[in-house]
């Protein structure tokens, strides 16, 4: 699989990132049959976090990173220093590993956000310390907000952010990958599916992977995904006219249905978390994990049934999502297959 430079990180990464989000619906042995096919596959760069359950753990224990040779990104939704500081060493603790390759600030969607992470006692320079000390060797920063991360990249803050590479975010790519290269700053794509809404790699994995990018991330939880995303990768061409041409009318069809779960439409008057409630009706349908999302919607205090159609939720949306006719959706959904 080709290998591709993160900015001017030095860090080489494979151009097909292990998004292991979806691992913490599998249990601990078939996580390290689907993280050791996934190396063997060519996959080197494994993107984790502690916000999602046991990831960490279970990518820590599948992969000897450093014996591996393989890159680790992991992430905090922390904006406070000091509380970075202390979730870097448990990352650290988790992943076996004495130093993450690609630490990075997760969800950084809310303008007052920025003030609070550039400050004095804020989570850049945090990690600024600790990549100083040896501890973590890149600074990064996700967000899925345009404006957001345009102002990191201008202001030199880090050296490398993540953010949606598919046909339905162009304006992510027209405006900041050349900005990131200008900068010297890596990108890593996220969402090249469009969380879920396309189904076939084989059009929406090379978008992403011909786009300008050092890595494209790809959520995985079976052995079956693992072996055809990395086919597409590995056998990468870009699209042809009249395949990018299908791609485009696929999106059409689909754009208000596409939620990206940044936030913006929170909070919900009948307190809905309306992220997550979307992000588990794209596992049930998308990705066939029923069991386990029917049990994590199961747990939720609010449940999409809740939703009395005030649409402050869709008032609230810079995308124009459907986000109403998702929770009637999500509601029907699950009292179906709960």
């Amino acid at each position: 699989m080709q290998t591709r430079t993160l900015g001017s990180t030095g860090l080489s990464v494979s151009c097909l990132a292990f998004d292991t989000t979806l691992l913490q619906s599998v249990d601990f042995n078939q996580a390290q049959a689907i993280l050791n096919t996934a190396y063997e596959c060519g996959i080197t760069f494994y993107s984790t976090g502690r916000g999602d359950t046991d990831s960490e753990i279970k990518v820590g224990y599948g992969l000897n990173l450093r014996q591996h040779n393989a890159a680790v990104l992991a992430k905090t939704q922390e904006r406070d220093g000091r509380k970075v500081a202390r979730a870097i060493e448990r990352s650290i603790r988790n992943l076996h590993t004495d130093c993450v390759d690609v630490y990075q600030i997760g969800a950084l969607n809310m303008e007052p956000e920025l003030a609070l992470i550039q400050g004095e006692g804020g989570a850049i320079a945090a990690m600024r310390k600790a990549q100083q000390e040896g501890k973590i060797r890149c600074v990064g920063a996700s967000s899925l907000r345009l404006d957001i991360l345009e102002t990191i990249i201008v202001a030199e803050q880090v050296d490398v952010v993540e953010f949606p590479v598919n046909i339905f975010d162009l304006d992510f790519i027209e405006r900041l990958v050349p900005l990131a290269k200008e900068k010297g700053v890596g990108v890593i794509g996220c969402f090249p599916f469009a969380g879920g809404s396309f189904g076939d790699p084989d059009m929406a994995l090379p978008f992403a992977l011909d786009q300008d990018v050092g890595s494209v991330l790809a959520g995985m939880h079976t052995i079956e995904h693992v072996h055809r995303n990395s086919a597409v990768a590995t056998h990468f061409m870009p699209l042809t006219d009249e395949q990018r041409q299908r791609l485009f009318e696929v999106a059409k069809s689909l754009g208000r249905d596409y939620c990206r779960f940044c936030g913006q439409c929170a909070p919900c008057p009948k307190g809905i978390d309306v992220p997550k409630v979307l992000e588990l009706l794209r596992a049930s349908w998308r990705f066939h994990l029923r069991d386990w999302a029917a049990r994590e919607y199961e747990s939720l205090p609010v449940q999409a049934a809740e939703c009395d159609e005030c649409g402050v939720c869709e008032k609230a949306c810079a995308y124009g999502v459907n986000v109403v006719s998702l929770m009637d959706r999500t509601a029907h959904h699950f009292a179906y297959h709960g």
